[in-house]
């Protein structure tokens, strides 16, 4: 591939979220490459869609600077058949995690799945971060309930290392930054966060 621009001559990829904690994530998995990951709290509009990825190709649309980084993810529980899954903010916005501790009789099976969307001058890229686990009953919040599959601690247990190894963002962030170093051949000192999760 016969790229035009070198991404280091960006200095700064431009991650569109108002998540604080998103953005701490990427900066953690980031943080060995002289690249600054830079908030930009603009609020994008969503499609009204079951499926994460066409989202995010929305969003990606109406980014105004690059490189850009966008993000969405879902909890989908099995034994709701998926549910929430796409429109998990908007659940946890209305009926709240207490709505949905209250659909479940017991601990259940569930997955999240973030995509991150990257663009720059020259590509497109879609990465899919993938976990499973259980959800626990009885508890306050999405990150105290779910207990990552190889894990025993919860989300709300973990240190942001952890967080990452094990969590769906850190996941799908972690491919886009493995790829973005093999594609530019930027120089990077932590090999071990390119294992395939």
């Amino acid at each position: 591939m016969n790229l035009k621009v070198s991404l280091n001559s960006y200095q700064k990829i431009y991650f569109y979220t108002t998540n604080s904690f998103k953005l701490k994530v990427a900066k953690h998995i980031f943080k060995d490459l002289a690249l600054d990951i830079v908030m930009v709290k603009k609020k994008l509009k969503e499609l009204q869609t079951m499926n994460i990825l066409e989202n995010v190709k929305f969003k990606l649309k109406q980014v105004d600077k690059l490189p850009a980084i966008v993000e969405d993810s879902g909890l989908f529980i099995k034994n709701l058949r998926g549910f929430p899954g796409t429109i998990t903010k908007y659940v946890l916005k209305t009926i709240g995690f207490s709505g949905i501790q209250m659909l479940l009789k017991d601990d259940t099976f569930s997955y999240f799945i973030s995509v991150v969307g990257y663009k720059d001058l020259e590509l497109e890229k879609y990465f899919i971060g993938k976990v499973t686990g259980m959800l626990k009953k009885n508890q306050k919040s999405i990150d105290e309930a779910f207990i990552p599959t190889g894990s025993n601690k919860s989300f709300a247990e973990m240190n942001l290392e952890e967080f990452v190894k094990y969590s769906d963002i850190g996941r799908s962030l972690t491919k886009l930054k493995r790829f973005l170093v093999q594609i530019y051949k930027l120089q990077c000192c932590d090999e071990e966060r390119f294992v395939e999760q």
